[in-house]
């Protein structure tokens, strides 16, 4: 039951890109992911960075779901959150792109996701799974690769940030575990 999506190519934010880039970061990532084997049916976008005009880009590349949008987001364009259903909806008048909207815990924590999990306690991840439960919305849990992961070479990181956002700092076998 699940699904492979695309996460872009080089995980920058999308919305500090022209639209040439967006679109290629949108396409290519699609592309690679079919390449390997996988069907690829939906989006998310790297630090749940979306505007309206990525969420026309990802639904003109043909996805069929989107999973970036923070379900207390304020997105121009969009209507305000309170006005949006909790649960899969579509966001853009006219296209088939569905939003499955990011669980969130609570306005003051991380967005419900495994990495901010392993880096502040699997509490937040228990804590995300019983406030779905508790909304009846739907689970939508993006896992990255370094997840799972051995750590990254030092020589590849720049600085402790980037081994923190990695979580090079854990083997796998604890990222697992």
């Amino acid at each position: 039951g699940h699904s492979v999506a695309s996460h872009t190519v080089t995980h920058r934010r999308l919305t500090t890109l022209e639209r040439s880039e967006r679109q290629r970061e949108i396409v290519e990532s699609r592309a690679q992911l079919e390449a390997a084997g996988f069907a690829v049916r939906g989006f998310r976008a790297p630090s749940f960075g979306i505007d309206l005009e990525s969420l026309e880009l990802i639904a003109a590349a043909g996805y069929e779901y989107d999973s970036s949008v923070l379900r207390t987001a304020q997105i121009a364009g969009l209507g305000a959150p309170a006005d949006r259903p909790r649960g899969p909806h579509r966001l853009l008048n006219g296209q088939p792109l569905l939003e499955w909207p990011v669980p969130v815990s609570d306005s003051w924590l991380p967005p419900f996701h495994p990495s901010y999990s392993l880096v502040v306690g699997d509490w937040l991840f228990r804590r995300g799974i019983r406030r779905a439960a508790q909304d009846g919305t739907p689970l939508v849990v993006l896992f990255h690769l370094t997840d799972f992961s051995e750590p990254l070479p030092k020589a590849w990181l720049r600085g402790w940030q980037q081994q923190l956002f990695t979580l090079s700092y854990l083997s796998a076998a604890s990222k697992q575990a």
